[in-house]
């Protein structure tokens, strides 16, 4: 179980694959990073958002809306918020 005081781990990358893989988050039309299934994604642990969105911790970065699986991540993303943005569409 991964918890806000470690890093998620990143998954190897293929060697034989050269494409691209999707990515995880993306930014969705209501300017919130949200993974495939349509949920709030945190960046900063690479997890779904387990709380409801009106209850999650919350950051804005370049008018996109970040939220976070705990207290913790806002400060951590707010230290260096280029190394966990999202790219825009």
């Amino acid at each position: 179980m991964v918890g806000c005081s470690q890093p998620a781990e990143t998954p190897a990358s293929p060697t034989a694959n050269t494409e691209s893989p999707a990515p995880v988050a993306t930014i969705g039309a209501d300017k919130v990073v949200r993974n495939a299934e349509g949920k709030a994604y945190c960046v900063v642990m690479n997890t779904p958002v387990a709380l409801a969105e009106a209850d999650a911790p919350k950051a804005e970065h370049e008018g996109v809306t970040y939220y976070f699986c705990c207290e913790s991540c806002p400060g951590m993303f707010k230290k260096d918020p280029a190394k966990y943005a999202v790219a825009k569409n």
